[in-house]
């Protein structure tokens, strides 16, 4: 996808450009290094997302519920009790069953240890899939454009993120981006197969079986289906059906009825209309207080990005895999779910660099490209401090954050500082549509 001008241009840098690379680089090593550093392995005594995995594999070898309460499993696991009862803390593991197992592999480590293990596993996936895109893509690299994709993965927030919790987000990606590579070759099944994996880890993936569905592609559906029943069994076997029983009845209504999607994090459809239009946080002030509007516009834009998705899926199924057109499904794939926190966006990293190897450095449209990456990469709490006012406590001298009451967003700022990743989303669906339009020409 790179000229003979382009590469030439890619390995002849002027001296002027490698010299600001170099000290972007050693400004984001200094400034992100140490956070990466400490986001490897969780101090002791700290307690962060990959917990519920390693803790419901724990629970499950102690003949405790693998659902049992997280305060529970620290006091048993762990002998630790929570300091602040108030502070935010989940109460029930809302993981899916399928999504501990990956835990079992370390489960004879101590939890900062096995938190650890699997981000060294995290980074090992995170190479691979950067290699792989870079290869089926053909993006030239040199000495210099490594440099660059350094410094920016260093500055990629969502990447930090994923680290710190213990994410399975560079999980997800490998087995997109597998399903991508084995969809190329010719293998719809295969593709089937990596998806239904990730379905049973997380459930909103089950979202891109939209882009084998229009395509009438019953291989790849056939694929998901038998992934997905023979995870489940095994996971069954491991875990006992009680797993998926509590669950079920006990974990879905829990977190079904904790309306915590107007998060100020949360880049979802769902949560941008929420924030609008239900009165359900003191920390965001509504346009309007509607719960009819709500469900109108709610299902009305999730109507029309499926419907987007659609049009480009349909446009290119005479491809034998159309790159455009899985990348858009990903991208709505993510506005449609529920919650899409900030470090859901690694996920992102294959339609990224679809949209880095379709538009070329000095392409007119480049620019867009650029911001729409850094518009997502960049820690949004930087944009809240600077857009909204913070609160002062009574004492004046303490500030609370937004997470403790003590930021309030206005519609305009719910519409600006807290959307803007959200509007991102949507700009990467537009920038890749009129690639799929092309494509549909040339094979007229």
């Amino acid at each position: 996808m790179t000229s003979q001008h382009e590469r030439q241009k890619i390995n002849n840098w002027p001296v002027a450009r490698k010299i600001l690379w170099i000290i972007l680089f050693l400004c984001a090593l200094s400034v992100f290094g140490p956070g990466y550093f400490a986001a490897l392995r969780p101090a002791d005594g700290q307690i962060l997302d990959f917990f519920k995995e390693w803790a419901a594999v724990k629970n499950r070898l102690a003949d405790m519920p693998v659902y049992a309460d997280q305060e529970q499993a620290l006091q048993k696991h762990l002998d630790l009790k929570l300091t602040n009862p108030d502070s935010f803390f989940d109460r029930y593991n809302a993981h899916p069953p399928t999504a501990n197992l990956i835990c079992f592999p370390f489960v004879f480590l101590t939890y900062q240890d096995a938190h650890f293990a699997w981000n060294l596993v995290s980074i090992g996936l995170l190479c691979l899939i950067l290699y792989w895109i870079v290869k089926e893509l053909k993006i030239q690299m040199s000495a210099w454009t490594t440099l660059a994709l350094i410094t920016l993965l260093l500055a990629c927030d969502p990447l930090q993120q994923s680290l710190i919790q213990g994410q399975l987000n560079l999980l997800l990606a490998f087995l997109m981006v597998v399903a991508w590579r084995v969809g190329k070759s010719g293998n719809s099944f295969g593709s089937g197969i990596c998806l239904g994996l990730a379905t049973a880890i997380k459930v909103y993936p089950a979202y891109l079986f939209l882009y084998f569905l229009v395509r009438k592609d019953w291989r790849a559906l056939a694929g998901g289906i038998v992934s997905l029943i023979l995870i489940t069994l095994l996971t069954a076997a491991v875990f006992g059906i009680e797993a998926y029983r509590d669950y079920v009845t006990v974990v879905i209504p829990l977190i079904g009825g904790v309306s915590n999607t107007n998060n100020w994090g949360n880049s979802s459809l769902l949560a941008f209309w929420e924030r609008l239009f239900v009165q359900s946080t003191p920390t965001i002030q509504p346009l309007l207080d509607s719960p009819i509007l709500l469900k109108i516009t709610v299902w009305s834009s999730w109507v029309i990005v499926t419907m987007l998705a659609v049009a480009a899926i349909w446009k290119t199924r005479t491809e034998k895999f159309s790159e455009q057109a899985y990348a858009i499904t990903i991208v709505a794939m993510l506005l449609m779910a529920p919650t899409t926190w900030h470090h859901y966006f690694i996920i992102l990293l294959f339609p990224v660099g679809l949209l880095l190897a379709l538009y070329q450095p000095h392409s007119g449209k480049r620019w867009i490209v650029n911001l729409t990456i850094a518009a997502l990469v960049i820690s949004p709490r930087i944009v809240w401090f600077l857009m909204i006012r913070v609160k002062k406590t009574a004492d004046t001298t303490a500030i609370m954050t937004w997470e403790h009451g003590g930021m309030e967003a206005l519609p305009w700022q719910s519409l600006t500082a807290l959307s803007y990743q959200c509007y991102a989303l949507l700009i990467i669906i537009a920038l890749l549509w009129p690639t799929t339009q092309h494509l549909t020409e040339d094979s007229t």
